[in-house]
């Protein structure tokens, strides 16, 4: 009996070394199979982080492929439009010439042809606010914005016609919004009278500020006189427009050299508060040479053209181009 008690008792021991072998074996298992399922869930989480960002991926990818269309949808308009003003262009300068052959045969006189900014620049150059210069712009701030160069007493046609055309310099790059002239950022569509209003309204659109020019019409004059009041948004509006034409009259200034710059147009009647605004920043990006430049106010008015146009024609007279002329200076 001891002996068959000892024998069962090795073999219960025996059992039970076998379960305990049994069970750390399964616990091991268990481990390898967490840690296996933990490895599968990394993978998963792995796969999945990267399918969203495949998919912000593609997601951007067709982003960015919508916003290249709509560019070269709106830069093929913009080519469109630009060919036809060139087209327009053209056919108006062949008319202009036809007109002035016809003229020179009613007349039995040479005729000088010029574009209006440009002589109305040579018109204050001789004889209003650019009296006593030799080299001057003239800048336009109406509905839109133009002018004309005036270089050693002569007034810049260029080789198109186009000499002058200020209003049409880019000075935002970033700019959506079409100009009448088929580009984008043009002088014209910050410092005109209709530019000025547009960016109120703009503003308007994108910030809380209160403004006392909010839902109702107005004009550019509004704007000047409600700045002058206080309005928050017409003053940060103005002081932009003043920056743009500082900056651009700056740059124009290394290619003209002028010794004054004659504003008129209907925004030029904002008078003091216009030219300081714009001095303001002229100075800041002026070329040292040109830190003495005279800003100044228009004084012919709507006269300014028939003064250049008959400036132009003494000129040629002078000249010999037409021929000889005794009529005094006016």
């Amino acid at each position: 009996k001891e002996a068959e008690t000892e024998a069962e008792v090795i073999k219960k021991n025996k059992l039970l070394e076998v379960k305990e072998k049994f069970l750390n074996k399964k616990a091991d298992l268990e481990k390898e199979v967490a840690l296996r399922n933990q490895k599968i869930q990394q993978v998963e989480n792995k796969l999945k982080q990267r399918e969203m960002v495949l998919n912000q991926k593609q997601d951007e990818v067709q982003r960015k492929r919508n916003e290249a269309e709509a560019i070269k949808a709106n830069l093929e308009a913009q080519i469109a439009i630009v060919d036809k003003k060139k087209e327009e262009w053209d056919k108006k300068k062949e008319e202009l010439d036809v007109k002035k052959e016809e003229l020179e045969k009613l007349t039995g006189l040479k005729v000088a042809v010029g574009n209006d900014a440009s002589v109305a620049a040579l018109g204050e150059c001789w004889k209003g606010g650019g009296q006593g210069c030799k080299n001057m712009v003239l800048v336009t701030l109406g509905t839109g914005v133009g002018g004309g160069i005036v270089a050693n007493g002569k007034v810049l046609f260029g080789a198109h016609g186009a000499g002058g055309e200020i209003g049409h310099m880019v000075i935002n790059r970033q700019e959506m919004e079409l100009c009448g002239c088929g580009k984008r950022g043009c002088v014209e569509q910050y410092c005109s009278a209709t530019g000025i209003v547009r960016l109120v309204k703009k503003m308007q659109k994108e910030t809380r500020i209160a403004s006392c020019l909010a839902d109702r019409e107005f004009t550019c004059k509004d704007v000047f006189d409600a700045a002058a009041q206080g309005d928050m948004v017409c003053v940060f509006v103005l002081e932009k427009v003043y920056k743009y034409l500082g900056e651009f009259l700056a740059n124009l200034c290394c290619a003209t050299d002028p010794e004054r710059f004659v504003f008129g147009g209907g925004v030029s009647k904002a008078g003091k508060p216009l030219l300081d605004g714009v001095r303001t920043y002229f100075t800041q990006y002026a070329f040292h040479a040109h830190q003495d430049v005279e800003f100044v106010l228009a004084t012919l008015g709507n006269d300014a053209g028939a003064y250049g146009a008959f400036k132009l024609v003494l000129d040629e007279f002078r000249g010999g181009k037409i021929g000889r002329m005794t009529l005094e200076e006016p």
